[in-house]
């Protein structure tokens, strides 16, 4: 599933304000008439979502958001697609250790960033 980036605001921020702030970090946002939202937000907040072509999902920031609680699962699945391509235990795990390292370091940089959005 693909995971877009959004935001609530107050109706009172101009969407041009927020674009010209947004333009320093690469993002802008666009108004989102999303009816299943706009009926859970107070009529004084609208909707935006970041104008982009394709979904956040690559992204560091939409990356930073998503979580997955299926880790467990997808690894036990790899694992057994690797054996089935006729890896070894031990290139198997050396894998995983790599992908973990990998893993964390993007983990680490999310962490940041999300601790930069909340500052």
């Amino acid at each position: 599933m693909c995971h877009f980036i959004t935001a609530i605001c107050s109706s009172k921020i101009k969407l041009s304000d927020i674009n010209s702030v947004g333009k320093t970090y690469g993002l802008e946002f666009e108004d989102c008439e999303n009816e299943h939202i706009t009926k859970q937000i107070a009529k004084t907040e609208k909707y935006l979502w970041k104008k982009s072509k394709m979904c956040d999902c690559g992204t560091s920031i939409g990356e930073a958001s998503f979580i997955n609680d299926k880790t467990e699962r997808v690894q036990k699945s790899e694992i057994d697609k690797l054996k089935k391509k006729g890896w070894t235990e031990s290139k198997i795990t050396r894998y995983l250790a790599d992908k973990k390292k990998s893993e964390d370091k993007i983990a680490q940089q999310n962490d940041t960033i999300l601790d930069n959005k909340s500052n």
